[in-house]
């Protein structure tokens, strides 16, 4: 029994190891025979499409894999459907691989099949690119030579244009004007050329030909002007050329309104004051309104050339007497003088009370669409200006009532009424007014602005969770100014409550604001310096440095806001008046402390720093200007 066990395990172990050797030898024919089945499918697989080795090309090319790349193309390069877009890589691979010879076939080949001006441009390019002098020459005249209409001539502009050949792309489009048959086509398309080769004064003969040919093409002839002169020495060719036209055509509108929109540019109100009343006299001969005089003078205000501003006026009431000019001149005047008078501190009273007579008569001549915005300005002027409130509440109401001619006007007076109730301690018909306001603009910025001032009425009543629940709302505002000053006093109001529970100091700072409101900006700021000293180490620091630069920039003490704002940058960098405080910064350093490069720094910062902010965009504008971008 024990043998025949022995034998059985002895004859099973060979038996396993036969087995074993089979499945090796079996393994190994199987994996021959697979690795064939695959060599010969492989072997019957077509090669990949066009497009799929085109695709392959262009990586290879974006590599920078230049011999594989040109190989790639090699291959799909007598493809008929796919010429546009395998020439220009396939010729840049060859360049860089420096195949002058292959990449010379190939664009005879081209030119041969398609008669296409560009392949032979392209050829004479490269023949240049070599040195090769006369063949670029002889290939540029055959290309112009293959153009046979006008606008094979512009294709073949537009392409040396592309390759910044500017003289060649000249020549070009002055074929087409002559394959044309029109002594002026093309016109803008050479003035613009003639601006890239920086031949200003053939620019400027295209351009001139233009909008004499065609006056309906003056705005798009200033644009083109205004992309192109940004240079001193230019504009100052294109003032010459202008007059020295206007002296041999001195009636001709088009060349004096290029020089009146030139003045413009320039913020020579004087020249364009000359300029827009040589144009508005023909106007007026034929019954017109003196539209670019008071234009200029708009422009003047808003410069602040308050001076020139007002001669403008008085010219337009002298010489329109009697007629709507005269009026309009009149009450844009008033208009420049109150809003003088509400930008300086402190207040001119006498000047105020003269300004209050003249809308009084004014107001007696006025048309009943015009008395609204009136009698809302007698109102601001009286009531926050020179303290009578009584009276400034009876010229609101007059502004309610005539304003079914202008619904807006007569809101705005209900919300400046309302600030005035507010004034006298009568925050029942402020909230009443602002809410009428709030209904009648649902969803409007004036709506906006209505349930603001209700929020802002509740702060100063120390009503802060039912001011909170006013600006919830506000955030999601459509006006960004709005949303970001409900913003900032929502997140205000919610991080002091945190810490201070009872909001002492925070109805300290309300009573500031509200003295703000009133005009009593000393008795503003002596409020906002007592909080630091009373609640010391208390949240509303930063609040306290930014509400004090506000109201040293609203009483035009600019260095003293600057230094609040610079301290509030110095102390709490994550205020959430940083991005706001760096930007008013910037801009009063520029334009009211006339100290462009420390505005410049202040710009780049808040580039750098804020790079999330809304001022961003016109941050970066600023500095481009500054830095002299012209942009």
């Amino acid at each position: 029994m024990i043998l025949s066990k022995s034998f059985n395990r002895e004859q099973s172990g060979l038996w396993r190891k036969k087995l074993a050797g089979h499945g090796r030898a079996f393994g190994l024919h199987l994996c021959l025979a697979l690795g064939l089945c695959l060599a010969a499918q492989a072997q019957k697989q077509p090669d990949p499409g066009p497009r799929q080795t085109l695709e392959v090309a262009r990586e290879y090319l974006r590599r920078g894999e230049w011999q594989k790349a040109a190989d790639t193309y090699q291959r799909i390069a007598k493809e008929p459907t796919l010429v546009s877009q395998v020439w220009p890589g396939y010729l840049e691979a060859l360049r860089q691989i420096k195949d002058y010879a292959e990449a010379e076939r190939y664009l005879r080949r081209l030119s041969k099949a398609t008669r296409r001006p560009e392949f032979t441009a392209r050829l004479g390019l490269l023949y240049a690119e070599q040195g090769k002098a006369k063949e670029a020459e002889r290939a540029r005249k055959d290309a112009l030579g293959d153009c046979k209409t006008q606008d094979a001539a512009a294709l073949l502009s537009r392409f040396y244009d592309g390759q910044a050949r500017y003289a060649e792309a000249i020549d070009a489009l002055l074929l087409a004007r002559k394959l044309s048959g029109e002594r002026h086509a093309w016109s803008y398309d050479l003035s613009r050329l003639y601006g890239k080769q920086g031949n200003t004064d053939a620019m400027l003969d295209e351009l001139f030909g233009l909008a004499e040919r065609d006056p309906s093409t003056l705005a798009e002839v200033q644009g083109m002007l205004q992309n192109s002169l940004d240079k001193p020495e230019e504009t100052a060719a294109f003032e010459r050329r202008l007059l020295a036209k206007l002296q041999q055509d001195p009636q001709n509108e088009t060349y004096g309104s290029l020089l009146y929109w030139l003045y413009v540019q320039q913020k020579d109100f004087e020249g364009a004051f000359i300029q827009a009343k040589a144009l508005d006299r023909r106007l007026a001969e034929r019954g017109g309104f003196p539209n670019r005089i008071l234009e200029v003078a708009q422009l003047a205000r808003n410069a602040e050339a308050y001076g020139t501003a007002a001669d403008i006026y008085q010219y337009v009431v002298e010489t329109y007497a009697n007629s709507p000019a005269a009026f309009a001149a009149r009450r844009q005047e008033l208009e420049m003088r109150r809003q003088q008078l509400e930008a300086t501190y402190p207040i001119d009273r006498a000047l105020a009370r003269r300004l209050l007579g003249q809308y009084g008569n004014l107001v007696q001549q006025a048309a009943p669409q015009e008395q609204a915005g009136l009698y809302y300005e007698m109102g601001r002027l009286t009531g926050f200006y020179l303290g009578k409130a009584d009276s400034a509440v009876h010229l609101f109401e007059q502004a309610i009532q005539t304003g079914r001619y202008n619904p807006e006007r007569a809101a705005r007076a209900k919300l400046d009424l309302g600030d005035l109730y507010l004034i006298r301690g009568e925050p029942w018909e402020s909230t009443l007014l602002y809410s009428q306001v709030e209904k009648d603009n649902k969803d409007q910025p004036l709506g906006y602005e209505a349930k603001l001032r209700n929020a802002r009425l509740s702060f100063y009543r120390g009503e802060f969770l039912l001011a909170e629940e006013h600006l919830g709302v506000l955030k999601q505002a459509t006006s960004r100014e709005i949303a970001n000053d409900a913003l900032q006093l929502a997140l205000m109001i919610s991080d002091n409550l945190v810490k201070d529970t009872t909001g002492k100091a925070l109805r300290v700072f309300a009573r500031a604001e509200l003295l703000q409101l009133e005009t009593q900006y000393d008795w503003a700021l002596q409020t906002l310096d007592s909080i630091p000293l009373v609640y010391k180490g208390d949240d509303l620091e930063d609040d306290v440095l930014y509400r004090k630069a506000q109201i040293y920039t609203q009483t035009r003490r600019y260095p003293q806001a600057v230094e609040a704002y610079k301290a509030l940058l110095e102390r709490f960098a994550e205020s959430i008046y940083a991005d706001d405080a760096l930007f008013t910064q910037a801009v009063l350093t520029e334009e009211r402390l006339k100290d462009k490069p420390a505005a410049m720094a202040l710009y780049e910062r808040l580039l750098q720093e804020q790079p999330g902010s809304v001022f961003v965009a016109e941050a970066r504008k600023r500095y481009r200007a500054l830095r002299g971008d012209g942009v």
